[in-house]
């Protein structure tokens, strides 16, 4: 029979404590020091009719001597400090009452910085070299980088009319200017330079190269080129044309012409990008899309690409 079965027998007949004692003194689970009468008291232990319940260790009244006693093997343990006494310096209570500002607040704050954004990544654009034409119809905006860059000066005379009629913006002209004005200058093989459009959608970019095709007309060179992704994008090119007071510009469509017929003698070729690398075996001859197109052009062509 264990200890805490006799202990148990014991405390539930009413036993006298002295047989309490001697049977701790005598344990050989417990030293002289630690015996289960310096810790128990066993007054405060239930009567032998309630038997039902029987006491745990979690009852039994230890005094600070025996509380002393049970840490001795290890000393005292750590993290055993008073809760309430820390919670002043909790990080978990700083925490929540950083984060307890009014939603209200933080959406302002966001909005701000947001409208700050866009303030500093964007800027209206508006031609500052060139003083010809209306305002564009819309607002034009460029990124605050680009505005930090003066444009070139402007050295080309346009030879179209650049009335108040308003057919081309402010921003059309300036770009056909620029446009001339970069095909004026010759490259070491001869070679025209080019000029990049770069509008976002929008802007009016098939009604800008028209206008430089127009210049070009006006200029003595009667031939151009226009390729495009879709054939169906050739009635935009004759509108923008037409919008621009020059009806008088034929638009021919590769794809409708024959292969090796090249009657058509001059104005706008318009053709695809797949054109380019369209052939026909007919009649037992090789002809390309390539070399019509070449044949077309002819070779003192000097005319745009666009």
């Amino acid at each position: 029979m264990s200890q805490l079965q006799l202990w148990l027998q014991f405390a539930a007949l009413n036993k006298e404590s002295s047989y309490l004692d001697d049977l701790s003194n005598a344990s050989i689970f417990s030293s002289s020091v630690d015996s289960l009468s310096d810790i128990a008291d066993t007054p405060d232990f239930l009567p032998a009719d309630s038997l039902s319940q029987v006491p745990t260790i979690w009852d039994v009244s230890t005094g600070p001597s025996a509380q002393d006693k049970l840490f001795l093997p290890g000393g005292p343990f750590t993290g055993l400090e008073d809760p309430v006494s820390s919670l002043s310096s909790t990080p978990l209570l700083v925490s929540y009452q950083s984060q307890s500002q009014p939603e209200e607040e933080e959406e302002a704050e966001e909005e701000e910085a947001e409208e700050l954004g866009h303030t500093e990544i964007y800027a209206d654009y508006v031609p500052s070299k060139s003083k010809v034409g209306k305002q564009h119809p819309d607002r034009v905006v460029e990124t605050s980088t680009l505005s930090s860059v003066p444009p070139p000066d402007i050295t080309y005379t346009l030879a179209l009319p650049t009335s108040d009629s308003g057919v081309l913006s402010a921003l059309q002209l300036e770009a056909i200017t620029y446009a001339c004005q970069q095909h004026e200058v010759l490259l070491p093989s001869g070679q025209r330079a080019g000029f990049l459009i770069g509008d976002g959608a929008g802007v009016g970019k098939g009604r800008t190269v028209a206008g430089i095709i127009l210049e070009n007309y006006l200029r003595g060179r009667k031939k151009s080129l226009w390729f495009s992704v879709s054939n169906d994008l050739k009635y935009d090119a004759e509108r923008d044309l037409r919008d621009i007071n020059a009806p008088d510009i034929s638009v021919h469509a590769l794809s409708k012409i024959k292969y090796g017929d090249n009657t058509t003698s001059e104005g706008v070729l318009f053709a695809t990008y797949s054109a380019l690398i369209g052939e026909s075996q007919a009649g037992g001859q090789h002809r390309t899309r390539i070399r019509q197109i070449l044949e077309w052009c002819g070779a003192a062509f000097d005319g745009v690409v666009s």
